[in-house]
């Protein structure tokens, strides 16, 4: 008769045998399902890893194209000799937020009014350039943009007016841009040149660093953010000039070259005569490097027209900045002028009214 422990201590065994063979079973599906999840995830870091250096190749392509201003020619017309519009765009300060107080009662802003005033400025520009397609041809328009489109850190954060941070102001310049740009698409322009420089307001540094800046600007991201996208988009119309450099000049048609830069390294302007004496001394020892006819910036926040140099005014306006220094109140503007490109001159100048 079988001894009951044998019995027992052999059930024992069978029973630890099976859970020792379900577990090795268990064992075996837990590692197949980690070999098959690790092909799987193996695949999706290669797929990744493709896309990625497909758009690293798009970019860098695309950072060579930017680099080198856009190649313009002109069409010959049945309606005659075309003008080329330019709208320039600078020293927005979309961020700043400060009251009628704070002003003298003269003029406030805030990211509600900013956003306002870019609907004014769209609505306006494209009166000015329906106006000017009655008359004569426009292939395409040029919108110089020079930097300051945030108030960024470069005043003491006790003097600063932005409810932003740098980072948050510039995503709020990007989609106020992004809808200029659009809105001119929409109005069915043929082409759009950007050539972009950056100002003082959008750097990262406490001070300029020469050859370096746009390594240190936010609105230099803003711009490659604004050309990657169109790119994306497959939007020919739109090409960006954006060079590593503070001044870029541009032929805006064969014959007429123009020369933009954000402004800040022209000194002086409190004597007789204000800005122009000290600006026309800047224009000419630009010449011996950056020859143009036609120099553009901003900066000063003053509306200038020297014939062959022109300041922008400033779309912010008379802020509290201005009021400590006791300037005189400019309105918030943007400059806009033709060129003839029968006559090789300047036709149509007048600021646009943004507020």
């Amino acid at each position: 008769m079988p001894d009951p422990e044998e019995l027992i201590r052999a059930q024992y065994e069978a029973e630890r045998d099976r859970e020792d063979a379900l577990e090795s079973a268990r064992q075996m599906r837990r590692t197949a399902k980690t070999i098959s999840e690790i092909k799987a995830e193996n695949r999706d870091l290669h797929r990744a890893v493709d896309v990625l250096e497909e758009h690293l190749s798009v970019r860098e392509a695309l950072a060579k194209a930017i680099a080198k201003p856009p190649v313009v020619r002109l069409k010959k017309s049945r309606r005659g000799e075309a003008v080329i519009p330019i709208a320039v765009n600078s020293d927005e300060h979309y961020d700043e937020t400060f009251t009628l107080e704070n002003t003298g009662g003269i003029n406030e802003q805030n990211p509600e009014l900013a956003e306002q005033k870019v609907e004014n400025y769209i609505r306006r520009l494209l009166k000015l350039l329906e106006r000017e397609a009655l008359a004569s041809p426009i292939p395409y328009m040029v919108l110089p943009m020079l930097g300051d489109m945030i108030s960024g850190e470069l005043h003491p954060k006790s003097e600063r007016d932005s409810p932003m941070t740098p980072t948050e102001a510039t995503r709020f310049a990007y989609r106020l841009k992004r809808r200029i740009i659009d809105s001119l698409l929409a109005w069915d322009i043929p082409r759009i040149l950007i050539p972009c420089v950056d100002g003082n307001h959008d750097r990262t540094t406490e001070k300029r660093t020469p050859g370096l800046n746009q390594r240190y600007s936010h609105a230099h991201d803003l711009y490659l953010r604004l050309a990657d996208h169109y790119e994306e988009a497959g939007e020919k119309r739109v090409e960006f000039y954006i060079p590593q450099q503070d001044f870029a000049t541009m032929e805006i048609f064969p014959g007429y070259t123009i020369c933009i830069t954000h402004g800040d390294s022209v000194k002086g302007g409190s004597g007789i005569g204000g800005l122009a004496p000290s600006l026309l001394r800047a224009v000419s020892r630009w010449r011996q490097a950056y020859p143009a006819d036609l120099y553009l910036l901003g900066h000063h926040h003053q509306y200038w027209d020297l014939n062959t140099v022109c300041v922008n005014g400033c779309a912010v306006g008379y802020n509290p900045f201005a009021a400590s220094l006791g300037l005189a109140p400019s309105p918030p503007m943007q400059l806009f002028t033709t060129v003839h490109t029968g006559r090789l001159s300047r036709a149509t100048t007048c600021p646009i009214w943004v507020d």
